[in-house]
């Protein structure tokens, strides 16, 4: 009786055994098949590449050449998905109200897909702060130039028919008739301010009247008026975009079209690191010769801050002092670029 108890409880302990053998072979054969699945994740999964903030330089005058090499580089943006923000870099008195229009509905369409803060170095007046209005913020640093929101419609040369002459219309041939120019400033100029309200009308505390009076500000007074959002630099608007596109870590390219760009107003050339500019006289938006020779309508800075292109550097073009005695590129202790 105890030999056959005892093969009993062998039979029955190599019996339990067997089955812990097959719990572990199970086990393990799961955790084969799991880490299997796993494997294309950890192994083969590409390092992801860093995400990028933009910044296009919107310099000098805003013409037809250079406006289309602008929103190039915002079209090239648009198209990278690693750029998850633009930051606009303004260092321009305006242009032709055409180019400076397609310019802000590029900006529009950039907006629509991702942050954009624009910053304004030396200056953005006229038609390069139009097109800067629909960025999600502004920055300008203390003695920035901002403002100027206003239009100039030259008028066309006199022409003088021969005794046979065919026009398409009356109006072909009479330009000493002054009222549609005087219409058509006052209907751009209108458009003009009637953007910057849509983008900016909470912050503003100029009333439409006075905003199309065209005064320039320094970016301190375009910051209380609410022309701008903030006091900063190119580093603070950078950090500023990056936050509003939920970045962490990331990488800044700046996206730089080819060709020379021109510039009227002398702070603006001085203050921009283009490689290839030139500093022209402001006859260069108007046509060859003195001012007036050509048609068309110009948003466009003031005369006071345009300075010839043969001529020195001149009080009236530097930026506005600001109450600490510096010049505006550093002042108030902004020190990034």
């Amino acid at each position: 009786m105890a030999s056959n108890r005892l093969v009993g409880a062998v039979d029955t302990a190599d019996a339990f055994l067997r089955r812990l053998a097959r719990s572990y072979v199970l086990v393990v054969v799961v955790a084969l098949v799991v880490g299997l699945s796993l494997a294309p994740v950890v192994f083969f999964a590409a390092p992801s590449e860093p995400t990028e903030v933009a910044v296009v330089p919107v310099a000098g005058t805003i013409d037809g050449p250079n406006e289309q090499r602008i929103t190039a580089q915002l079209s090239r943006a648009r198209d990278d998905p690693d750029i998850e923000a633009v930051v606009l870099l303004l260092n321009s008195g305006g242009g032709s109200a055409a180019a400076s229009e397609e310019l802000y509905l590029s900006v529009s369409r950039t907006a629509e897909e991702m942050p954009v803060v624009a910053a304004v170095d030396a200056g953005a007046l006229s038609g390069a702060y139009y097109a800067a209005a629909p960025s999600d913020e502004i920055y300008a640093k203390p003695a920035s130039s901002v403002g100027s929101v206003g239009v100039i419609v030259p008028m066309p040369p006199d022409v003088e028919p021969n005794d046979i002459i065919l026009t398409t219309g009356p109006s072909k041939a009479a330009p000493d008739d002054t009222r549609e120019f005087a219409y058509q400033r006052a209907e751009i100029g209108n458009a003009f301010a009637n953007a910057i309200y849509e983008h900016r009308g909470e912050e503003l505390e100029l009333a439409q009247s006075e905003l199309t009076e065209a005064n320039s500000y320094t970016g301190t007074r375009a910051n209380e008026l609410g022309l701008v959002d903030r006091i900063g630099g190119r580093k603070r608007a950078i950090t500023r975009a990056a936050e509003l596109a939920g970045l962490e870590e990331y990488a800044v390219t700046v996206l730089r079209g080819e060709g020379t760009v021109r510039f009227v107003a002398q702070a603006n050339y001085v203050a921009a690191d283009t490689p290839d500019k030139e500093l022209v006289s402001p006859s260069y938006l108007t046509g060859q010769g003195t001012p007036g020779t050509g048609a068309g309508n110009y948003l466009a800075i003031p005369a006071e801050y345009a300075v010839p292109a043969d001529t020195a550097v001149r009080d009236e073009s530097k930026p506005e002092p600001t109450t600490d005695g510096t010049d505006g590129r550093s002042a108030g202790g902004e020190t990034d670029e």
